[in-house]
């Protein structure tokens, strides 16, 4: 059964949801529950998302035992192709931020249908939500 929400993960939303340990590992996994909750009797968990540029500052790799929470809720990676980088180059060329914001952000506005950002930068990634015209919304972690 297809969500009819999408979450975007930056960096600590990333390692928080991987990492049992680390100190917002129960918030995050709290939303993205609360979120399956919403979904009705159908407790439809919600498409999770990490653009791959997160995974990589957040030093998260994918064949580690320590990721394998990741699996288990069937996080998706999403790839920066040539298409997707030249949209992030673009936008971050009118917001600024940093790479892999722009690469959150660049993934959440290219999300058909309710999107949350989950992140605890509520400066960079808004900003650049919104230049993007994006209506995805974003919780702090």
């Amino acid at each position: 059964m297809a969500s009819d929400h999408t979450l975007v993960l930056d960096n600590e939303a990333a390692q928080a949801l991987a990492d049992v340990r680390h100190p917002k590992h129960r918030s995050v996994l709290a939303y993205v529950d609360a979120r399956a909750r919403r979904s009705g009797r159908r407790r439809v968990a919600p498409s999770i998302l990490v653009p791959t540029a997160v995974r990589v500052e957040a030093e998260l790799d994918r064949r580690s035992p320590s990721t394998t929470a990741l699996g288990r809720m069937r996080v998706r990676d999403v790839p920066l192709d040539g298409h997707r980088a030249d949209r992030a180059v673009a936008l971050r060329g009118q917001a600024g931020g940093s790479t892999v914001d722009t690469c959150v952000a660049e993934v959440a506005a290219s999300e058909p249908g309710p999107v949350t950002v989950l992140t605890a930068d509520l400066t960079d990634v808004p900003a650049l939500l919104a230049e993007a015209s994006s209506r995805a919304v974003v919780h702090r972690i």
